[in-house]
């Protein structure tokens, strides 16, 4: 497929000719300067970059962006040395997908790919840090209540079972490298706002262990995911969404 690279403002020039004043989420451009003026002649810089840039492939990417049937946003703080926070946006129709990577720098750069639907996830997951699965068991987990009974204040996790607060606390009180979420959302936005419909899930890479996918609804599903898993995940939820 196709491939361009082009610094943060000139995306986001390209952005705001297809009449969006705001960057696909989790995008952002900082630009740096003391005047209006500096301002002025970076834009006029930029239109310039992107006049002799712009063709109809291009043009036609961008409009995907502007107006998916699916898009998959995927987000990530990192702790870690050497490793970059991940920023990517997916944009996904029935016949093409246009994926967006932010690459780390003063420029704050955006890769633009053309891929098919079923290479998006791929794609996203090779922004992602390689991370062995975790060893522990799938589980289920209990979200933490506030109160706690006298017995579990009284017994230790020796004596008795313990309680769906501290089944909790061991898993998440571990130290992590990373954490990140993916949204798979329907349709275009026009602000950062949450989908009512959206679907998300977490990846968590633990210390000393490895990487976990994780779900919160009415309970905390965790399942321990390598990258295989993670693209299959990912994969499934916009199948989903583009079905509805």
């Amino acid at each position: 497929m196709t491939q361009w690279t082009v610094r943060g403002m000139d995306f986001a020039m390209l952005c705001s000719r297809f009449g969006r004043d705001r960057l696909p989420y989790p995008l952002a451009v900082t630009v740096d300067v003391d005047t209006e003026d500096q301002l002025r002649r970076l834009r006029r810089e930029a239109s310039a970059r992107i006049d002799a840039l712009v063709d109809e492939r291009l043009e036609a990417a961008i409009g995907v962006v502007i107006d998916p049937a699916v898009r998959i946003e995927c987000r990530s703080d990192t702790h870690a040395l050497g490793q970059s926070p991940v920023r990517v946006h997916a944009a996904v129709t029935h016949d093409l997908a246009v994926v967006l990577t932010q690459q780390p720098g003063p420029d704050c750069s955006v890769t633009i790919d053309t891929v098919t639907p079923a290479s998006a996830p791929v794609r996203i997951a090779e922004s992602v840090p390689t991370v062995q699965a975790g060893r522990r068991a799938a589980a289920t987990l209990e979200h933490p209540c506030t109160a706690t009974t006298s017995s579990g204040a009284i017994l230790s996790t020796a004596t008795r079972n313990a309680t769906a607060d501290e089944k909790f606390e061991a898993f998440f009180a571990r130290p992590r490298s990373a954490v990140g979420e993916v949204i798979v959302a329907r349709g275009a936005t026009y602000d950062h706002r949450r989908d009512t419909d959206a679907v998300s899930f977490f990846w968590m890479d633990f210390d000393g262990d490895g990487r976990y996918l994780v779900r919160s609804h009415a309970s905390i599903d965790v399942v321990p995911a390598d990258t295989t898993r993670l693209v299959a995940e990912i994969g499934r939820q916009m199948e989903s969404a583009l079905r509805r």
